[in-house]
């Protein structure tokens, strides 16, 4: 009939759409799924071809949608029917809160009135009564997230340590996040705001004071432990001596084994600015906060830097300590700057290290090149030389095979080096894995050198089913790690900079090649696929053509633009008028840059004749 034909028709266009967005695929082997209303929706595949396949299925181009439990959250696609195929995630059995939520699309409110939910299971099998009862079970009660308690490992200070058991070691990872936002951007300038807006929040239902007043104090020891609240120079008069020491906030409790009496008192509060300990020095003279006075809270430029780059303290925490390592040896002498790779990267729940892999790629560099320094009695690794800066390997794509090869293996063993990843490790990892603390953060090191060096092949522009075959992950996990790490590299970048005069540079560093990660290409194309619908292949086959710029692309005729990307009228027409959009808001920021200058230049010259 004609409506079956025009529906062929739309789920034809939708096809194309998907092959010419999704560059580098073929997907062909799913051409008759989707021409009979059948969709697919994975983490494997790239972020376009997945919001153009929920696009079809939203508008009933597509009527079934094989899914894994990545549609089970942040996407709202309503059905009238879902069935599992096993009540499995893995090797996981389904609990009530994942089961209603993937179940609770059919019969969405607003949509339909009434919607069907199956489970596939045997009888006969051990899960009949489970996925009987998992259907018939309630959900878990809400809770607030200031209460959960992340597992993410936290180092403290040697003062902590000593005391045999770690005093933060169940603080709530949620309560830092409040506090730092409390202190920031809502100006709480005490205990008593902090406490307040507390009680504005859930947390203030399930918890009562005291408990509310006790998480806040060990968020703050761990907040001014830490360097985010600025440090105060107090003197402190007692009956026998005048000390000036280092303190935290004023007032405060008196200190243990001082020998002070109730008499002392603090004199003297110095104004410091908001950056007087961005550093995130721990001080072994920090006192408490005493939640019953009303202590002023003074924040560092730490916290500020934290909170600007949306970053959770416990994170900052680990990323300064990896700035600090590498500002003093940064490598920049490989082809795909596998230093400030790591930098962006994240230890992945969708891609975990492959030992197997990591030590093919390491072990022989490590190995090689330990062995030739003991063979010369040199105990340091491989000099930099000064023309191996960022203006030689790092941002230059015009190098020889030999000359890349030997730097890319120079860097691998430097930023190994620099993590305490050894051969050792590796291999005793391939045999086992071990549960030391020392072993879960080389762990952590390595998870995030194993993501670095699948973005480090990217930004060479190597071929993405080499690399994905090399690390064993799939072409829609590389798209999403390039995206996630560009944005990742953002925040490391926004931090670097709010932090200015100790990484300043590396923020410049990193400002200049977030580009390329999202990309996966090399400098010189890296401006082309701030297009949208330019990824990293078209921008490097528009690049060779001719079109240099933006500006080249804006102004190229639209069948010269389709022939040189090889893409359809649809696709070719969305990036010419995003790079015409591009150039029109390039040159709306220009015009109000030189209004700007012009107003300064007017006021000067009125300041001047008055």
């Amino acid at each position: 009939c004609e409506k079956d034909k025009y529906k062929r028709g739309i789920r034809h266009d939708l096809n194309n759409l998907i092959t010419e967005a999704e560059e580098g695929l073929e997907y062909n082997a799913t051409k008759d799924m989707i021409l009979k209303g059948v969709g697919y929706h994975h983490a494997g595949i790239g972020p376009v071809a997945r919001a153009l396949i929920e696009d079809g299925y939203r508008r009933s181009v597509l009527s079934i949608l094989c899914a894994t439990s990545t549609l089970a959250a942040g996407v709202n696609l309503p059905a009238s029917r879902v069935i599992f195929r096993t009540p499995y995630i893995g090797s996981s059995f389904l609990d009530a809160q994942r089961y209603r939520q993937m179940g609770g699309r059919a019969g969405r409110a607003g949509y339909s009135d009434v919607g069907d939910s199956y489970i596939l299971v045997r009888p006969s099998s051990r899960d009949y009564f489970r996925s009987l009862q998992l259907m018939k079970e309630d959900l878990p009660p809400v809770k607030s997230g200031l209460l959960v308690v992340s597992g993410y490992s936290i180092e403290f200070s040697n003062e902590k340590k000593k005391r045999g058991r770690n005093k933060y070691y169940n603080v709530p990872v949620g309560m830092l996040q409040a506090v730092l936002i409390a202190i920031t951007a809502l100006n709480a300038q005490s205990v008593e705001d902090v406490e307040r807006f507390l009680k504005c929040t859930l947390l203030a239902v399930q918890a009562d004071n005291s408990s509310i007043k006790i998480l806040t104090e060990t968020a703050l020891d761990w907040l001014g432990d830490n360097g985010f609240l600025a440090r105060a120079r107090t003197r402190i008069i007692g009956q026998h001596h005048n000390v000036a020491s280092i303190k935290y906030f004023v007032p405060m409790k008196k200190p243990r084994g001082e020998g002070r009496d109730d008499r002392d008192h603090v004199l003297n509060e110095e104004n410091l600015s908001e950056g007087s300990s961005a550093g995130g020095l721990i001080s072994e003279d920090h006192q408490h906060f005493n939640v019953g006075n009303p202590t002023k809270v003074k924040t560092s430029r730490l916290a500020w830097a934290a909170f600007k780059a949306a970053i959770p303290p416990y994170q900052a925490v680990d990323i300064l300590r990896d700035l600090r390592k590498i500002v003093r040896s940064v490598v920049l002498v490989d082809r795909g700057c596998l230093h400030l790779c790591y930098l962006c990267a994240q230890a992945n729940d969708v891609i975990h290290v492959n030992y197997t892999v990591l030590h093919q790629v390491l072990g022989g560099i490590i190995s090689h090149t330990e062995a030739t320094a003991a063979a010369v009695a040199v105990n340091t690794p491989p000099q930099i030389s000064e023309g191996g800066g960022v203006g030689n390997e790092c941002s230059s794509s015009s190098h020889g095979t030999s000359s890349s090869i030997n730097s890319n293996g120079e860097a691998i063993y430097l930023v190994a080096q620099q993590l305490e990843l050894t051969d050792k490790f590796i291999t005793s990892q391939m045999r086992g894995k071990t549960y030391s603390s020392l072993a879960q953060k080389l762990h952590e090191r390595a998870s995030r050198l194993y993501v670095a060096l699948i973005l480090s092949e990217t930004v060479q522009e190597a071929d993405m089913k080499q690399i994905s075959k090399k690390f064993h992950v799939s072409y829609g996990d590389i798209q999403n790690l390039m995206q996630s790490a560009a944005s990742h590299g953002h925040r490391v970048s926004r931090f670097c900079e709010e932090l200015s005069d100790e990484f300043w540079h590396l923020g410049t560093l990193l400002r200049s090649f977030i580009p390329r990660i999202y990309g996966g290409v090399r400098r010189e194309v890296a401006d082309l696929t701030l297009i949208p619908y330019l990824g990293g292949q078209r921008a490097r086959r528009a690049y060779d053509a001719g079109l240099k710029s933006i500006r080249d692309v804006a102004s190229c005729p639209l069948s010269k633009l389709r022939g040189i990307l090889r893409i359809g009228s649809m696709i070719a027409t969305r990036i010419k008028v995003a790079a015409q959009a591009l150039v029109i808001q390039e040159a709306q920021s220009m015009a109000d840059e030189i209004d700007e200058l012009n107003m300064i230049v007017d006021n000067d010259d009125a300041r001047a004749a008055v």
